[in-house]
């Protein structure tokens, strides 16, 4: 048997048996000896497989509970992060209302200036018009006095 030709323990354990019994020509009790010590390394081998695969169970479940506590965590951060869009479209849409009040007392307050310019020609057509008066009555005063003299 070639090397290539081995494919289970069993064939290693019976390759082995034939070397030990047949060349080597070791006796009955050693032979029995060996034998038994090969069968406890094969035990203890399964042992160890078994452990291994209870650990690699062990890693797996753990390492799918990492998993699943990153996607809960990748869920409440999406959550967050819709809340945080939400929250900042309000404020867009409290600044825009701002801005348009803003607007609008930009438009009264045009209005107001208007509305002093109005007042102030008002007041300058008052104040010529006092002014006329005052002349035009002492004006009147005099040829009252005047024609009071003449007559």
């Amino acid at each position: 048997m070639g090397m290539a030709e081995i494919v289970s323990r069993e064939e290693i354990k019976k390759i082995v048996l034939e070397i030990l019994k047949e060349e080597l020509g070791i006796d009955k009790i050693r032979y029995l000896d060996i034998l038994e010590r090969l069968t406890r390394l094969e035990e203890g081998q399964n042992r160890l497989e078994e452990g291994q695969k209870i650990i690699i169970e062990i890693m797996n479940k753990r390492f799918d509970d990492v998993n699943k506590r990153f996607e809960d965590t990748n869920k409440r951060f999406e959550d967050i992060n819709r809340r945080f869009e939400d929250t900042n479209k309000r404020f867009e849409d409290i600044n825009k209302r701002f801005e348009d009040v803003n607007k609008r007392f930009e438009d009264i307050n045009k209005r107001f200036e208007d509305l002093n310019k109005r007042f102030e020609d008002i007041n300058s057509r008052f104040t010529m018009l006092t002014t006329f008066m005052a002349v035009g009555f002492s004006t009147l005063a005099a040829l009252m006095v005047v024609l009071k003299i003449f007559s």
